[in-house]
């Protein structure tokens, strides 16, 4: 699932560029730190076992 975050000044939610997910400045407002991870902590099970 791919990242996108939020940043915590104007509340633009956007897709760092590839590989830029520790430094990545708003498109919107150019703020450049404090942004909350809207989406990319999710996973996917292939398979599972249970008895």
């Amino acid at each position: 699932i791919p990242i996108t975050l939020k940043c915590s000044q104007c509340g633009h939610i956007f897709s760092p560029p590839k590989g830029e997910h520790f430094f990545a400045p708003c498109p919107s407002c150019g703020e450049e730190f404090g942004h909350g991870m809207e989406t990319g902590r999710e996973l996917y099970v292939q398979h599972i076992e249970a008895e």
